[in-house]
């Protein structure tokens, strides 16, 4: 009888030691399953906070992709379609191609031109340093710059036209900014109805007899970081014009939005609001990685400014 209660003992004691430990892991896998709850609470608080007030309906959208990028790319649709003023690079995003690359053909000095040009867009050199090495390669004439202007169509990049358009009937000012050079941008901003004001570019200088002279280093397009510059003074000017009297006091400021393709472009944001990438002849990795959106058809957003 003894034995078997000594047993008995024995089959309870191992019972109640099986049920500690169970009780154990049970407390410890709580403990675990309520840390995670805590980690995931504040992912969803950060991600939904990463939008912009204005769009913290949609923090869902951005706790559910784990990512500001959703938001990024939705403040950029909102910004062009309630823009004040929206800044367009020229080369490789009007057009679809590189103005100087097409004038030093046109020159028959294309070689090493187009490299320069190539580098300077993607980072790799000042802006200033790869203009004056081209300009020095191309040594352009006054007659020169004549003779092209008369004989060179302009290609504008497929919707661009549609783009301007909807953009002026919203009462938004639309600009010209270019590291390119201002005669070759006239008659371009007569086709888009852009007025010669708005155009922010590189002046040439010239000789007496019509040779090639250097160029305006005080514009701001001329240098590294130039276009962060000219858009300011466009800000600037704009902020002192008639047509924002309604805002002055107000503590409003003017929603800018720059469009580009280049490393030079990417600088402009800030003072821009934001900047919108244009991938449609390059693609530049820093450019689409920059971006608050990355695009590379121009019907992106024409779909935006007709919504």
């Amino acid at each position: 009888m003894a034995v078997r209660r000594r047993a008995l003992l024995r089959i309870v004691v191992f019972i109640l030691i099986l049920a500690s430990a169970s009780l154990a892991r049970s407390r410890r896998l709580l403990s675990a399953a309520s840390t995670t709850a805590r980690h995931m609470s504040a992912a969803l608080a950060t991600a939904t906070s990463s939008c912009p007030p204005d769009e913290q309906s949609a923090g869902a959208l951005c706790a559910s992709h784990r990512s500001a990028a959703p938001c990024r790319i939705d403040s950029a649709k909102s910004a062009l379609r309630d823009a004040d003023i929206v800044c367009f690079d020229v080369d490789s995003t009007v057009l679809t191609y590189e103005a100087i690359d097409e004038f030093a053909t046109y020159l028959d000095k294309s070689e090493g031109v187009a490299a320069l040009t190539r580098e300077a867009m993607e980072g790799g050199m000042k802006y200033e340093d790869a203009l004056e090495r081209r300009l020095q390669l191309m040594q352009p004439t006054r007659a020169d710059v004549e003779g092209f202007i008369n004989t060179h169509d302009i290609k504008l990049s497929s919707g661009i036209e549609q783009v301007v358009s909807l953009l002026q009937r919203r009462g938004t000012a639309v600009y010209l900014v270019s590291g390119g050079f201002r005669f070759l941008l006239e008659p371009l901003a007569d086709a888009l109805k852009i007025p010669r004001t708005n155009i922010y570019a590189n002046e040439l200088y010239f000789d007496t007899h019509g040779n090639y002279a250097g160029f305006d280093r005080s514009a701001p397009t001329s240098r590294d970081g130039g276009k962060a510059e000219a858009v300011a003074a466009i800000i600037q000017g704009n902020n002192t014009s008639a047509h924002n009297t309604a805002n002055k006091g107000s503590g409003k400021g003017l929603n800018v939005v720059m469009v580009g393709d280049g490393a030079t472009d990417l600088q402009a944001r800030p003072p821009a609001s934001v900047f919108i990438g244009y991938g449609g002849v390059s693609v530049r990795k820093a450019v689409k990685e920059g971006a608050d959106w990355f695009v590379t058809d121009f019907t992106e957003l024409i779909d935006v400014l007709r919504g």
